[in-house]
């Protein structure tokens, strides 16, 4: 995701309770960024990660095998 201008302190990266939904938002002193994506699968929340480099906004996920829900992921 592009997100020219936005300091990586500000970016929230979010899976839905159901495990089901990246919830991604960010705010830089002009622009509000807010994105909702539906996964094909669960995915595991503590197993994937974020880079934000050069303004774009990097997400890996992992497909969830049980446990953990609701995680928010940490932005590199």
């Amino acid at each position: 995701m592009d997100m020219p201008g936005v300091d990586k302190d500000k970016i929230s990266i979010r899976v839905s309770e159901d495990g089901k939904k990246l919830i991604i938002s960010a705010r830089n002193s002009d622009r509000k960024y807010y994105k909702e994506v539906e996964l094909p699968a669960e995915v595991d929340p503590s197993q994937s990660k974020a880079t934000y480099r050069n303004g774009v906004l990097t997400v890996e996920l992992k497909k969830k095998s049980s446990g953990k829900r609701g995680f928010e992921i940490k932005v590199e």
